[in-house]
């Protein structure tokens, strides 16, 4: 639960109504990671049942005052947050764990491994989040944190969680070594693959540079898949701390309905990615000139149902995981 503002841990903000109209309270703590990657002023919680609620029964969630949700929207009191459903049975056990690998991408120390089970996953580092949490159901996860700007060593890296039944869970410790500034290079920040107006035409990508030197961009390569050439770039200077968008042929800066370029632009001799951008979600990969990748995107969003909304990173740093994209 994302909300602006403070004030929603106090006792009877959130309850749940069951078809039969029962009313059962929810304890509310702070999220266990915080709110890392959320814009300031937003607070994350955990809502806790009483108990084990019934099988096969509708229940609603509701608040009993009003709330300005984190997207920016009111939820006025007693207004309902979402229903659901219970299954047929009861059952919850802890979740578990096994991590599969450990490296360095693009900057940032990736752990990457399977849960069985249903939790809530998230980097700790000396007792303290330092990755925004997942939700991970009965699949495989990844997550990150960058070493690039880090002064000291990472203490105590390792992955936390808590199940649905509050069992805790604890990964294997690792201690990495900090890694160069220097390390900081070229991002993907934004990809607009689902424009108002027409397709491929209208949609782009944007680049920032991370580094404290100027960037020249002339031999990048963007490709949708590694085992393909991609789209080179020009000859282009991007300085420190600056954005540029990238687009392909036929792209109008001015079509009505999109965002205007906040800064310079590169337009392409073809479409961007070969074909395009695929709405569903694709990756995409940035290579420098010597052929090292600086920057991934791992399709990790749909945008077929959000015309005209941007793909874009939570923050310039954060590393190329999931969590780390947002619809906006």
């Amino acid at each position: 639960m994302k909300i602006q503002g403070g004030g929603a841990t106090e006792p009877g903000i959130f309850i749940l109504e069951s078809e039969d109209q029962s009313v059962l309270e929810l304890t509310v703590t702070p999220f266990p990671s915080g709110c890392l990657g959320e814009l300031p002023g937003v607070e994350c919680l955990l809502l806790w049942m009483p108990g084990t609620l019934e099988p096969d029964t509708a229940y609603e969630l509701r608040s009993i005052r009003r709330l300005r949700l984190s997207g920016g929207r009111f939820l006025l009191p007693w207004g309902r947050l979402g229903t659901f459903r219970t299954g047929e049975l009861a059952w919850l056990y802890p979740p578990r764990w096994e991590e599969s690998a450990v490296q360095e991408v693009t900057g940032c120390l990736h752990l990457s491994g399977t849960l069985e089970g249903q939790a809530l996953l998230w980097l700790e580092a000396d007792g303290a989040a330092v990755s925004p949490a997942m939700f991970v159901r009965f699949s495989a996860a990844e997550l990150a944190v960058r070493l690039a700007g880090l002064r000291e060593r990472v203490p105590g890296l390792r992955v936390h969680g808590i199940g649905l039944d509050g069992s805790p869970l604890m990964g294997s410790r690792h201690d990495p070594e900090p890694a160069d500034r220097s390390g900081l290079t070229v991002v993907l920040t934004r990809l607009h693959p689902n424009p108002v107006g027409p397709e491929p035409a209208q949609e782009f990508i944007e680049l920032e540079n991370l580094s404290d030197t100027t960037v020249e961009l002339e031999g990048y390569e963007l490709t949708d898949a590694l085992d393909k050439a991609g789209d080179l770039l020009p000859a282009f200077a991007l300085a420190p701390g600056a954005r540029v968008r990238v687009a392909g042929k036929n792209y109008d800066p001015d079509a009505e309905g999109e965002p205007p370029p906040e800064g310079d632009l590169i337009v392409l001799e073809s479409s961007l990615a070969n074909a395009g951008l695929a709405n569903g979600g694709e990756p995409l990969y940035l290579f420098d000139a010597f052929g090292w990748l600086v920057s991934r995107y791992g399709g990790w969003i749909d945008t077929g149902d959000a015309p005209g909304l941007s793909v874009v990173r939570r923050w310039a740093e954060a590393c190329d995981v999931a969590t780390s994209w947002m619809l906006r």
